[in-house]
């Protein structure tokens, strides 16, 4: 079991066991999921997390689950490049954010569906390796991280990013320890 499987699986059972659930009785018509081939080095993972919300919304939980697993690797990219360690939980805040939304049905569905995606052969994991390594590094502000930090609650006007990133070195280094293709 590869490395971001585990930390996956981990993080997300302990965030469900600690979720109030409020599952929507609200109609999910007109709700999208979009799919990983729509990914970008431009998307933040605040909008995966939407992505994730969506697609849990209309039972697409392998969907969901590749967009995790998407927004993991973006957002260890952002942790590499945001100077400020305290805005590094920023990701932990948006997934406690997007599973309040879901039942427990739901989070029981999207742990099943990452376990498959994730899963050595799957076709799912396949497709999701052919779309990382297809991609640039991040190339949005990571302002959802930087936002969250507290050099910015106090008003710190030195740059968020750390001074000499080198990015594609940063990306290729995170697809090399997080990703098992």
């Amino acid at each position: 079991m590869g490395f971001l499987r585990l930390g996956l699986l981990f993080t997300l059972g302990t965030i469900f066991v600690g979720c109030s659930v409020n599952p929507s009785s609200e109609s999910h018509s007109g709700v999208s999921c979009p799919t990983i081939d729509t990914a970008s080095e431009s998307i933040t993972p605040e909008t995966m997390f939407d992505y994730v919300g969506q697609c849990g919304q209309v039972k697409q939980y392998e969907n969901a689950a590749q967009w995790v697993v998407v927004l993991e690797v973006f957002s260890a990219f952002d942790i590499q490049r945001v100077d400020d360690i305290s805005a590094h939980g920023a990701t932990k805040q948006l997934k406690k954010k997007t599973l309040k939304q879901m039942g427990s049905d739901e989070q029981a569905a999207l742990i099943d569906a990452l376990r498959v995606v994730t899963e050595t052969d799957s076709p799912y994991k396949s497709a999701l390796c052919k779309k990382l390594f297809s991609l640039s590094h991040p190339n949005y502000h990571p302002e959802y991280m930087i936002k969250t930090g507290m050099a910015s609650q106090l008003g710190n006007n030195n740059s968020p990013l750390k001074a000499g990133f080198d990015p594609q070195s940063a990306w290729e280094e995170v697809l090399s320890k997080s990703v098992r293709c």
